[in-house]
């Protein structure tokens, strides 16, 4: 008999253990010896952005760390895409080392623009639909869905529900607009996730402007993601002036390396650079 895959709530719940710590995937930049740092630090939960869908050499399944469930849990797994039928056959490579599948919908830059991913599958409502879809047909995982934000609340809630509608399991908004990237990125508008939250009946994460301990608190209850301060979840000491309270970057540099250099799995020197 197959055991029905969990969903929403029982999903977050039971297989992620309800985590309110997730740190944001980000390409180049989720690579594991960063994951098994931030972890360290706090974090509770990873997505390990997989780049595009037919390139499934960025996730190192021979080395059998990356998705490991002693070290490396929970853990989904993003990909960006437009192409049906090639995601899910890379989906499928993966999904006994993960968790879940991701589907990139909020990349802003160039590249994305070029190769019709991310935040550009925006204006193609049912090509996204059938992404989703696709996966959550075809997959024994959950999928999730990361996106940004519309102009408008209402489009971007309507936006929401048709993800939910095609199969996601948990929703991450990002608060800014597709156009606000590089030296136009502004802050992103958390407001925008509380009417999503209210208009889907599965989780929602709140991604943007995660920099401090104080912006963490401001995103509770709606878990908040974390994108590149490793020990940006460690729990404070309470006894502690505010400058002890943070670890110098150079300590977290060096132990970084430390793992890079204990792991079989290789870290590309991009990744090490652009931390």
């Amino acid at each position: 008999m197959t055991t029905a895959k969990p969903t929403g709530y029982d999903f977050y719940r039971d297989v992620l253990k309800s985590p309110k710590y997730v740190v944001a995937p980000m390409v180049d930049q989720s690579e594991l010896a960063w994951r098994v740092l931030s972890r360290r630090y706090g974090a509770q939960m990873f997505a390990d952005n997989n780049a595009l869908a037919n390139r499934r050499k960025y996730f190192d399944i021979a080395s059998g760390e990356e998705g490991n469930p002693s070290m490396d849990r929970p853990l989904l797994v993003q990909f960006c895409a437009n192409d049906p039928e090639k995601l899910v056959a890379s989906a499928l490579v993966v999904q006994d080392h993960c968790d879940g599948i991701d589907i990139n919908l909020g990349c802003p830059q160039d590249i994305a623009k070029k190769g019709k991913y991310g935040a550009f599958l925006q204006d193609d409502w049912d090509l996204i639909y059938k992404l989703i879809n696709t996966l959550h047909i075809n997959l024994k995982v959950p999928v999730t869905a990361k996106f940004r934000v519309f102009p408008s609340v209402e489009k971007t809630v309507e936006y929401a529900k048709m993800l939910e509608r095609a199969g996601a399991q948990i929703l991450t908004c990002h608060g800014r607009i597709r156009e606000q990237r590089g030296v136009n990125s502004g802050l992103a508008t958390g407001p925008k996730s509380a009417p999503v939250k209210a208009a889907v009946s599965v989780p929602v994460f709140a991604n943007g402007n995660i920099l401090y301990p104080s912006d963490i608190a401001r995103c509770l209850p709606k878990p908040p993601a974390m994108l590149y301060n490793p020990a940006l979840f460690q729990s404070p000491d309470s006894d502690a002036s505010l400058v002890d309270q943070h670890l110098f970057h150079v300590d977290l540099a060096l132990e970084y390396l430390d793992i890079c250099k204990s792991l079989k799995t290789h870290t590309p020197l991009s990744a090490i650079k652009g931390h």
